[in-house]
């Protein structure tokens, strides 16, 4: 998914264990749900959604893309709309690493509502396991 970042693109970096994501804002800015100088998965208290820097985004990972469905283009706003719902969250709280996390402030930004993620898929692996014993 290697590809440059236009102004409201949803992107995000690996982290090893899971994926950070956030919205690309402009001038190499993104806007993200996270604690000063880290992601804060531990301390969900100080996370709050900010606006930093690409570099400081990507932590020294490599900056990821998303790439649409032509279902998702459809319903997906237009990059300005992101960028301004992004900016109107800055400073907010909340989050949760399952039910409030980076990916689903992204998901909200870019459509508006909450849309499976990476925490969803997680939690159906477990239950396909539990279930098949």
């Amino acid at each position: 998914m290697a590809a440059e970042p236009t102004i409201g693109a949803q992107i995000r970096v690996n982290r090893g264990s899971y994926y950070h994501h956030g919205i690309y804002a402009a001038a190499d800015t993104v806007i993200h749900f996270a604690a000063e100088g880290g992601d804060g998965l531990l301390a969900a208290k100080d996370v709050l959604v900010r606006q930093d820097t690409l570099a400081a985004f990507l932590g020294g990972g490599f900056l990821e893309v998303r790439r649409y469905t032509l279902r998702e283009m459809l319903q997906k706003r237009r990059p300005a709309r992101i960028v301004r719902e992004a900016q109107k969250r800055i400073g907010e709280g909340g989050y949760d690493v399952l039910h409030n996390n980076c990916e689903d402030f992204s998901n909200e930004c870019a459509f508006g509502k909450k849309r499976p993620s990476q925490i969803d898929a997680y939690h159906e692996q477990v239950r396909k396991m539990l279930n098949s014993r």
